[in-house]
């Protein structure tokens, strides 16, 4: 899963990318919402059980996507940490809320960032030994 991340941090990345070739980079298109804002897709990684690219409401780019890791398969924090870098955690609203934390891998040279989300299942030592049950890879436009 976390080489699929990767791929598709460096496509979101682009100057210029569509929903569908992220959702294509992920697997097959099988489903396309109502109002065409979001794709269903069945992932070619079979550590990946669910995948949805939702566009950005200002045009045909990709605003985020979403994964859900396969039962059992799920890279844990520090595998995240050891590929994308440190962390944040994200504010929890209620004490049921998710716990979250956010990864912020930076390349030079590009138009746009990948912020990846991590929801996160805390172990015996909370976050660090977490298992993630929910990635959300956002394109973020460069700032700096």
């Amino acid at each position: 899963m976390i080489d699929t991340v990767k791929r598709l941090c460096r496509l979101l990345e682009s100057s210029f990318v569509s929903a569908e070739q992220a959702a294509e980079s992920l697997g097959a298109i099988t489903a396309v919402s109502g109002d065409n804002v979001s794709l269903t897709v069945k992932p070619g990684d079979q550590s990946i059980s669910e995948a949805l690219v939702v566009r950005s409401a200002e045009s045909e780019e990709p605003a985020y996507v979403e994964l859900v890791p396969t039962e059992g398969t799920a890279p844990t924090v520090a595998e995240l940490e050891a590929s994308f870098g440190g962390y944040t955690r994200t504010p929890r609203v209620h004490s049921n809320s998710p716990h979250r934390i956010i990864f912020y891998p930076r390349s030079p040279f590009t138009s746009h960032t990948c912020a990846i989300i991590a929801e996160v299942s805390p172990g015996e030592r909370g976050l660090e030994d977490g298992q993630t049950t929910r990635l959300t890879v956002r394109r973020d436009v460069r700032l700096d």
